[in-house]
Formats: structure tokens, C-alpha cells, sequence
């Protein structure tokens, strides 16, 4: 495998910083980026060389900087971000020059800083059948269109990708460092024949994945390309026995009702979660509803699997959206955990509930004021004999008895309720 380092733009944008130096050459930390993505490489046995492409403006720089390093400086003959050759055309160009017909290539922009492991990244590759690019779950949904938006399948094959789209579908993103399997390479000229843009790698990705497989290679928090790392998972509180029999809350010993739902009309047989709502689950569960991190429900799902055994019901049932909340998400968490739950559980998910109108937010009210702002809210027409309630958190029990009740009056006989995460309270 050849590893090439894309360092033939002009960063116009930068300027002055970058009037008379390249990029990539900046100092982060007392060192060029350079260096630390060199660090990355050095770390992925199969690269046997390493090549950096620059323009005639920049070589200079860049071959003093390789002096002592195992590293091949190629000049493209640019002189300005006028006559630039692009990144796919510097691409083609380094490739042509070598003859690299039959060899895979690992490709990164010469300013990308990232954390992952890059040899991750090609054992994940090597699994497949095709090329591969590394994407992310970004946070914040204002600045996903400044990226290319990526959508893959359960295989993590790329079925969508969108280069700085005006209205993004997902918040999951494509960053510059891309694996093209040696079949692939071959096609650099077919695009470029097409007259197709020669700059932004991703232009290329947006047009091979119709013609050829490429995959996604996520990375999260930690090294392990998932958006929450097995390290994090290992360390989310499980609600474990003891429980209530009734509210699901840990007790000492094994009770029917717990001091906390004692006294109280719970129109719910049961309720049960995976884990403790605490600031670590506070994270997830803000960045898959706030954050527009939708493939958290899958692994929320995964969760509650582990923990919670399969409800006793003919169906799965959500706890419905406020419309308000759904507009500013996009999507409805309690509906997507639900219908990843009914695929595991095989149990068949319906939207019997529905909401009458807003309600306040429950979020700083005592127990009593979130009883009232719950009441009377849920509708519906008709429910099956069991069902089990499912929400993405669980925190007083108002949300989840009110909802259950609306379930009872037009005929639910045994109601559940089972969430991903579960408020604990001091006593």
C-alpha cells in the first residue's frame, strides 16, 4: 500500500498566515501537521512508501522538511490556486508518475488532524470489498454543511454522499482520509475524462460509490470506529438487581413497590431501563436528541436488550412527540428506539398514542408540577390488550403513567414501560 499526502493547495483562504508557507506546514503544538499525521501513517504496517504532492510554489519547503524522512516530495507545476491541478488531479497526476496501477492507496489532506487509528481503519478496509472512507457523527447540525454528509447502510456501505449540501440528511460526515482499493484507483481517469471537478477528494467519492462499493469506516470517542466506544459502553451504569417489581428502580432487596412509587397511582404494570441517567448517559442521550445523532437508537436499542428481557406484549407502543420538538429534531427518539427494539424483540411497534397539544417542558419541575403538565395529553382510539410503552428516558414516572393511562381506557389491560435510561433519586 502507497500512502500519499495531498499538500498541492494554495489555503487562499488562511492568508497571510499561509502567503509564504504551505498549510500543512503550520506549527500545531510545536510541530508541522505534517508531522503528526506522519506519526498516523508510521503506525499502518502495510505502507512500504510515502508520498506528499505539493505545488512549485510550496516544493522547496516541503523537501527541506523530508530531509532525514522516508518520504517522496512531488512537484505538480502549479504556481497559483488558479492553475491548481486539484486534489484528485494531483492525485492522477502522483499516480501516473509512479505507475501505481494495481496498488491501493491510502489518501489524507495534508491539514487533517485527527485521533483515530489509522491501522484501525485499514483492518476495517481490509474486511470489505471496496474502497473506504472515514466518517463521523458530527455534533453540531449548523456546521454539517460545511462537510461532505455521508449515509450508509446496516454494512456500512455508502448509499449517499453529498459534498457541503445547503439542507444535510444526516449529521454523519466525511473527513479527508480515504482508502481506494486498487481497482478503484483505475477510475480516477474515467472521472476526470467525464470533465467532473478535479478538486475536493470527495467530488471522486460522490461519483464512484453508484459505480463500485465503498464503506465507512466510523469513528467516535475512542479507536475503535463506533460513534460510542466499547470503553464508554463498559463504563455506563447498568441498572442491575435488586429492583422495584413495580417502578424498576435498584432497591436493596427485592420489593414491590420502593419508597418512590409507594403511594402513588402508576396506570403501568412495570418499568424497566438499561442504565442510570447520570452525566455520562446525560451525553449520549443529548447527542442523539439534541445533537441529531440518530444512530445512537441503535446502540441504545443494543443496550436495553442486554438489560431489559423481552416484554410479555402483543406490541411495542411510543410515547408520542411533541410536535414543537419533533420540528426543531427532525426525528422522534422514543419513535426509533421503539421500532430498533421491535426488529430485536420481533415484536410489531404501532403509534396508538397521540398528543392533544404541547405540553411544557418537564425539565427543573417538582413531581407534582410535571404530573399536572402531563395530564390529560395523551389520546387514543383504540390499544391492544398488552403493550409496553417505550421513551428514551424515565424520569419521575409522570410521562410514562399518563401515557399508559391513555392506553387503558380504550382497552390495554397490561401496559409496560421500558426506556434506554432511568433517573435515580437520592433518598
Amino acid at each position: 500500500m502507497k500512502a500519499l499526502l495531498l499538500a498541492g493547495g494554495y489555503a487562499t483562504r488562511l492568508r497571510p498566515l499561509t502567503e509564504n508557507r504551505a498549510k500543512p506546514l503550520l506549527p500545531v503544538a510545536g510541530r508541522p501537521i505534517v508531522d503528526w499525521i506522519l506519526d498516523k501513517v508510521d503506525e499502518v504496517e502495510d505502507v512500504d512508501e510515502v508520498h506528499v504532492v505539493t505545488n512549485a510554489r510550496f516544493a522547496p519547503a516541503f523537501r527541506e522538511w523530508a530531509e532525514g524522512r522516508e518520504v517522496l516530495i512531488h512537484d505538480d507545476g502549479t504556481t497559483s490556486n488558479e492553475d491548481r491541478l486539484g486534489a484528485i488531479g494531483d492525485i492522477a497526476f502522483v499516480a501516473d508518475h509512479q505507475g501505481w496501477e494495481g496498488e491501493d492507496l491510502l489518501v489524507i489532506a495534508g491539514d487533517n488532524l485527527f485521533d483515530f487509528i489509522l491501522a484501525d481503519y485499514v483492518d476495517f478496509w481490509r474486511g470489505k470489498d471496496g474502497s473506504a472512507i472515514a466518517v463521523y457523527e458530527h455534533p453540531v447540525r449548523e456546521l454539517v454543511r460545511e462537510y461532505s454528509v455521508v449515509e450508509l447502510d446496516r454494512d456500512d456501505r455508502v448509499v449517499g454522499f453529498e459534498e457541503k449540501p445547503e439542507t444535510p440528511e444526516t449529521n454523519l460526515i466525511s473527513i479527508a482520509t480515504y482508502l481506494y482499493h486498487r481497482a478503484h484507483l483505475a477510475l480516477l481517469h474515467a472521472y476526470l475524462a467525464e470533465n467532473n471537478p478535479p478538486d475536493q477528494p470527495g467530488h471522486f467519492i460522490a461519483w464512484l460509490y453508484s459505480r463500485a462499493p465503498v464503506y465507512g469506516y466510523r469513528f467516535g470517542c475512542g479507536s475503535s470506529g463506533a460513534t460510542v466506544c466499547e470503553r464508554c459502553l463498559e463504563a455506563l451504569p447498568w441498572i442491575e438487581p435488586p429492583l422495584c417489581e413495580r417502578c424498576g428502580s435498584p432497591t436493596a432487596w427485592p420489593v414491590r413497590r420502593c419508597a418512590e412509587c409507594s403511594g402513588r397511582r402508576l396506570a403501568f404494570a412495570s418499568a424497566r431501563a438499561a442504565v442510570a441517567y447520570d452525566e455520562r448517559v446525560r451525553a449520549i442521550v443529548a447527542g442523539w436528541k439534541e445533537h441529531g445523532l440518530r444512530r445512537l437508537a441503535a446502540t441504545a436499542a443494543d443496550l436495553v436488550v442486554a438489560a431489559v428481557p423481552r416484554p410479555p406484549v402483543e406490541t411495542l407502543a411510543f410515547v408520542p412527540p411533541d410536535r414543537g420538538r419533533l420540528l426543531q429534531r427532525g426525528h422522534h427518539p422514543a419513535e426509533r428506539l421503539a421500532r430498533e427494539l421491535g426488529e430485536r424483540w420481533q415484536l410489531a411497534v404501532s403509534d396508538v398514542l397521540a398528543r392533544s397539544g404541547p405540553a411544557p417542558r418537564q425539565r427543573g419541575s417538582t413531581l407534582a408540577e410535571r404530573r399536572r403538565n402531563v395530564r390529560g395529553v395523551f389520546t387514543a382510539k383504540t390499544a391492544p390488550r398488552s403493550v409496553c410503552l417505550v421513551d428514551d428516558v424515565y424520569t419521575s414516572g409522570a410521562t410514562a403513567a399518563a401515557a399508559a393511562a391513555a392506553l387503558r381506557k380504550v382497552g390495554a389491560r397490561d401496559v409496560r414501560v421500558v426506556t434506554f435510561a432511568r433517573a435515580l433519586r437520592l433518598r
